[in-house]
């Protein structure tokens, strides 16, 4: 801990507005916390915890160059507590074998910082070993979360497994869930919910579609490729996404 009593955390972003934004969140809400430093890098944050031996390490996952796990596994030991913040919820069973203490999803909410950071302070202070059973629900309750859709009155939440696929109108999309009869109108383009969904096995068929994974019922091969979704609907595949599709066909699907 610092002279001043407070826990050091160094914070490993390659992202600096990702890094302003956390740090605000900290001073704000963890004043049990004094961020010590930051990292725009793996290179740079492995310097940076060898030199200030931090109580807690906030760290990204997917940057440039080595990544966020090749920055722990070149580090001789690891006396500090692991917070990860990715915008990626697909990282989250990797991050358990580092003993993450938490899991964040970006954007970070201030709650979810507070929670993440009574229990990092609360295991330190008791200088208890990790609890791997609780560390694996909170993982796990990571992954099911919902996401938000911006409609005109308001949001609508749905977890990614109920959307059955999105299909792009103009600078619109229209999206089609399990349970929605009609499709819901969203002031959002298709590349916008390719990078929301890029976590969840979602895969852009043609310019028009972005389907989810676990809702193709079939596929067939003939004319370029069709895809059969769970509620019937049957779209073509782009002749520059087949291979995509196959592969990811291929990655996700057991076949016999």
């Amino acid at each position: 801990m610092t002279s001043d009593s407070r826990f050091k955390a160094v914070i490993v972003d390659d992202e600096p507005d990702a890094i302003e934004v956390l740090k605000g969140l900290i001073e704000e809400y963890c004043t049990e916390i004094a961020v010590i430093g930051t990292a725009l890098s793996a290179t740079d944050g492995l310097k940076l915890i060898t030199e200030h031996s931090p109580d807690i390490l906030f760290l990204d996952i997917q940057m440039p160059g080595n990544s966020g796990f090749d920055l722990l596994k070149n580090l001789l030991t690891q006396s500090f507590r692991i917070v990860f913040v990715s915008a990626h919820a697909d990282h989250a069973v990797e991050a358990f074998k580092y003993h993450a203490m938490a899991y964040l999803l970006k954007p970070v909410s201030a709650l979810e910082l507070r929670e993440a950071v009574s229990r990092v302070t609360a295991d330190i202070v008791l200088d208890k070993k990790q609890d791997y059973t609780s560390m694996l629900t909170v993982l796990e309750n990571q992954l099911t979360k919902r996401v938000a859709i911006p409609t005109g009155l308001g949001s609508r939440y749905f977890k990614p497994d109920e959307i059955i696929r999105i299909e792009a109108a103009k600078s619109y999309s229209n999206i089609f869930t399990v349970e929605s009869e009609k499709p819901i109108l969203v002031s959002r383009n298709l590349k916008q919910f390719q990078d929301l969904l890029s976590s969840y096995p979602f895969i852009r068929v043609h310019n028009g579609h972005l389907v989810n994974g676990n809702h193709i019922r079939e596929y067939m091969r003939q004319d370029g490729g069709t895809l059969i979704l769970s509620d019937g609907f049957s779209i073509l595949v782009g002749r520059s996404y087949r291979k995509a599709i196959t592969d990811f066909l291929d990655d996700h699907i057991e076949s016999i």
